[in-house]
């Protein structure tokens, strides 16, 4: 396939990082150890209720690794001239502790739904609020997908939730103390993220007997990686031991 150019123009505005909508993708899952008409019901609950909108692993680099490096800068153990490198262990730093309050929640069987004290944040957008009552409307809201619960994105600051969900996550990042306080001491910027991701326009087709197509479209933020752990367990990539990039195994 061919991509074609139809025009070619200045702006004066700078095309920033995450100024974009939303990302497609086109993946191709070979060496399925179950028939791929198996993952047919796990689509389908994909599609009616979408998935966990966890922080791929790519966010904590080899190893998990920029979470120690993490904890090097806020200990001041280590000093880093450059501004880029600062900013992806702070970001690994807040990845870390929403991906733990997002799997409690998991857990728990409350990352779909409302929890007291909760921060809502609307489809498609980074806008929150926080409601005053929970009634049938939100409710409705909630299952047709216009509005999201929240996870936080950790920093100095109001984060904004209270009651049951405020207990919750100061529990969850307390466990995590070097974080947390290297974050407020810091001052970085508290935010808030949906704790569940809704793909659009899911698509799948089966080539063969071990091998299944995917096409979706995720909104930005969200990690097509945090879409294949509900459908399939990937393999390590090991050309030594005749692995295959894009190999995988189901649950």
């Amino acid at each position: 396939e061919y991509m074609q150019v139809q025009r070619v123009q200045k702006n004066s505005r700078k095309l920033k990082r995450g100024s974009h909508r939303s990302n497609q993708f086109f993946l191709r899952l070979r060496d399925l150890n179950a028939h791929p008409e198996e993952l047919s019901e796990r689509i389908q609950m994909i599609t009616q209720q979408g998935v966990p909108n966890y922080f791929g692993e790519q966010r904590f680099g080899f190893q998990g690794e920029n979470i120690n490096r993490a904890k090097q800068l806020f200990s001041g153990e280590s000093r880093l001239q450059k501004r880029y490198q600062r900013n992806i262990y702070v970001s690994a730093a807040r990845a870390f502790l929403f991906n733990l309050v997002l799997s409690e929640r998991v857990r728990a069987g409350s990352w779909s739904r409302y929890l007291p004290g909760d921060v809502m944040m609307l489809d498609g957008s980074s806008a929150c609020f926080k409601p005053e009552d929970w009634d049938h409307v939100l409710e409705e809201r909630l299952n047709a997908f216009d509005i999201h619960p929240t996870g936080p994105l950790w920093g100095e600051g109001d984060k904004q939730t209270d009651t049951d969900c405020a207990a919750m996550e100061l529990d969850i990042a307390n466990k995590e103390h070097e974080l947390k306080c290297g974050l407020e001491k810091i001052k970085a910027q508290p935010a808030r993220r949906a704790l569940r991701s809704m793909p659009r326009n899911l698509e799948t087709r089966i080539e063969n007997e071990n091998t299944i197509v995917l096409e979706f479209t995720l909104d930005k933020g969200a990690y097509a990686t945090s879409l294949l752990r509900e459908l399939v367990r990937l393999k390590p990539v090991n050309a030594g031991a005749g692995g295959s990039p894009g190999a995988c195994s189901h649950e």
